[in-house]
């Protein structure tokens, strides 16, 4: 199998593919030289020979032969919040074979988060709404289409008392076991509508054969 990890920053994603599927042929892309850079360090100590690098921007980037599967985590929300989401779907339909998978995780905007407001959140991004989202992918050619909310309200506060508490030990230590319990129960297996709050939505969908 053949998979692109777009956007990958330092390859985090792409080293653990690389890892955990040998067999797999992985390939690291991102426009970021310097993060390339303490990714291919990274690849050097851990070892392999099915990972290469590959510094472009997306719009710039065609490879040799399609991929069987696109990975774009935390990486597409840039380029649709710039005004250039159509263009960024061309692309991942233009480096998948036909039938192969495109895997998405988006960040949700503010106003679809459910962020407690009495607690810090990082800075989300202001534009790719859902709607905006659905409109991409209906006018994309992909056949097949699975939005699940990932990141729900108990996983949101529990990365919102992390931060509240960073530079304080005694009282991170205090709300450790409440971090983790909340992050536990986000996990739980549970029926979500695309109507769920999250802090993400994982995308998956499948080119038109």
């Amino acid at each position: 199998l053949h998979c692109l990890d777009a956007g990958c920053g330092e390859g985090i994603w792409a080293l653990e593919l690389a890892h955990r599927c040998p067999s797999w042929q992985i390939t690291a892309l991102d426009r970021d030289g310097r993060a390339l850079e303490r990714g291919r360090g990274l690849h050097a100590r851990l070892g392999g020979d099915n990972l290469e690098w590959v510094q472009r921007g997306f719009l710039g980037y065609m490879p040799d032969q399609p991929f069987d599967l696109v990975l774009a985590v935390n990486s597409a929300h840039y380029m649709i919040a710039a005004g250039m989401g159509a263009l960024l779907f061309e692309r991942f339909c233009d480096w998948l074979r036909p039938g192969g998978d495109l895997v998405l995780v988006i960040p949700r905007c503010l106003a679809e988060i459910p962020a407690n407001r009495w607690l810090p959140y990082p800075a989300p991004n202001k534009q790719v709404t859902t709607v905006l989202l659905q409109d991409l992918i209906a006018g994309s050619g992909f056949k097949r289409c699975v939005m699940v909310p990932f990141v729900k309200t108990p996983g949101v506060w529990a990365k919102q008392i992390d931060l509240a508490s960073i530079g304080r030990p005694h009282i991170h230590a205090a709300l450790y076991p409440l971090v983790t319990l909340l992050t536990a129960v986000d996990q739980i297996p549970r029926a979500a509508s695309q109507s769920t709050p999250s802090a993400f939505w994982l995308v998956h969908l499948s080119k038109q054969a």
